[in-house]
C-alpha cells in the first residue's frame, strides 16, 4: 500500500481523503505525481460469498417484481410467450436473471487507482482482493509524439443526452496510438465525480502539455518555426510572424501576421481567416482565403492555439 505526500490532490484538485487506500504504488519512471485517485477506502474489504448471495437474492427478487408488475400492466410477455408457445413464468425468469447478475457484480471487490505524473501516467484495477491486480498500464510521455482530443455533447429535444469524449497519443510518426481513453460523462455544466476516467484523462493532458511546451517552445526559438499535423493530411507550419498551410498534395498556401484577419474556434471546428479572404454565392462555394480545420484532427492542438496566439499576435476567439 502507497502512502501519498499530505500535499498531493485528487484529479480534479481536491484533498485526498485520509482513508484513500492506494494498493499499488505508481511507478517511478512517470516521475514526481501531480495527482492521483483510488475508489479504494482503507475500512473496505471484500464481501464474503455468503452476503455476495443475499445482495444478489435482494437484486433477484426486486427485478422480479418490477418486471412482474410491467408485464400485469403491458401484456408484453404473455404475448411473446403467445407466439412463442412457451411459459409466460419462464420469460419472466429469464429476465430476472439480469439484475441478479448486476447485483452479483455489484457486490465483487473491484476496486482502481489512478496516477498522472511527470513524465506520463498509471492505472491498476485489482478484483478479489488488494493483491490480486488485474491490470496495470503504464503510459510514458517520452514514447508519444503527439496528442488529438475531441468532445461531443449530445442532447435531444433541447435535453441534454452526454458528453462523448476521446484522447489519443500517438507514435511519433503517427502510424498508431500508444495509449488512448475514451468515454461518457453527463455532468452537463459542471466536471464529474474524481472518480470518473474523464478527470483522470484531463489530469494526464495537462501533464502532457507540461512536458511537451517546453520542448516546443525550445524548438520555435532555435528554428524559428514548429510543424503541427491538422488532420486530413494536412500541416500547418507556424513562424515568426508567418503561417503556412500545406495541403495532402503538398499545395501551400503562406500567410504573414499581418495578412490574416482573424481566427476563431467554434463547435469543434477551427476557422483561420485571411483579410483578404472571399465568400463565393450564399456564402456556398469558392470560400477563398478560408481555412477550417476539425480540433479533434489536430495533434498538440491546445499548444498549436498557444503558439499560433505567441508568434502571430492574433488572439483566438
Amino acid at each position: 500500500m502507497w502512502t501519498p505526500p499530505a500535499s498531493l490532490t485528487d484529479h480534479q484538485g481536491n484533498r485526498l481523503d485520509p482513508q484513500a487506500d492506494f494498493f499499488m504504488a505508481p511507478p517511478a519512471e512517470i516521475g514526481a505525481i501531480r495527482s492521483a485517485y483510488t475508489s479504494l477506502n482503507k475500512t473496505k474489504g471484500a464481501r464474503t460469498i455468503p452476503v455476495r448471495i443475499a445482495i444478489t437474492a435482494a437484486f433477484a427478487i426486486i427485478g422480479f417484481l418490477l418486471i412482474w408488475g410491467f408485464n400485469f400492466l403491458s401484456k408484453i410477455i404473455f404475448v411473446i410467450a403467445e407466439i412463442s408457445h412457451t411459459p409466460e413464468m419462464l420469460w419472466i425468469l429469464l429476465l430476472t436473471g439480469l439484475p441478479a447478475y448486476w447485483g452479483w457484480r455489484f457486490s465483487a471487490f473491484r476496486h482502481f487507482c489512478t496516477f498522472a505524473g511527470q513524465f506520463g501516467c498509471a492505472e491498476y484495477r485489482c478484483e478479489g482482493e488488494r493483491s490480486r491486480i488485474v491490470q496495470r498500464t503504464v503510459f510514458l510521455f517520452r514514447q508519444a509524439g503527439a496528442l488529438s482530443t475531441g468532445a461531443t455533447r449530445r442532447s435531444r429535444n433541447g435535453v441534454y443526452q452526454g458528453t462523448y469524449y476521446f484522447y489519443a497519443w500517438y507514435t511519433p510518426d503517427r502510424s498508431r496510438i500508444l495509449y488512448h481513453v475514451k468515454g461518457q460523462h453527463f455532468a452537463e455544466k459542471k466536471k464529474p465525480g474524481p472518480w470518473d476516467p474523464y478527470c483522470f484523462v484531463l489530469a494526464v493532458e495537462k501533464a502532457w502539455y507540461a512536458h511537451l511546451a517546453p520542448q516546443l517552445q525550445a524548438q520555435f526559438a532555435t528554428q524559428g518555426y514548429v510543424k503541427f499535423y491538422m488532420g486530413d493530411q494536412n500541416s500547418a507550419i507556424l513562424g515568426r510572424g508567418f503561417l503556412e498551410f500545406v495541403d495532402p498534395w503538398g499545395k501551400a498556401s503562406r500567410c504573414a501576421a499581418d495578412e490574416i484577419g482573424s481566427a476563431r474556434l467554434c463547435e469543434g471546428i477551427l476557422t483561420i481567416r485571411r483579410k483578404d479572404a472571399r465568400k463565393g454565392l450564399f456564402n456556398l462555394f469558392n470560400q477563398e482565403g478560408f481555412f477550417t480545420f476539425n480540433y479533434s484532427g489536430i495533434h498538440n492542438a491546445r499548444l498549436f492555439l498557444s503558439l499560433f496566439e505567441q508568434a502571430l499576435g492574433v488572439p483566438v476567439q
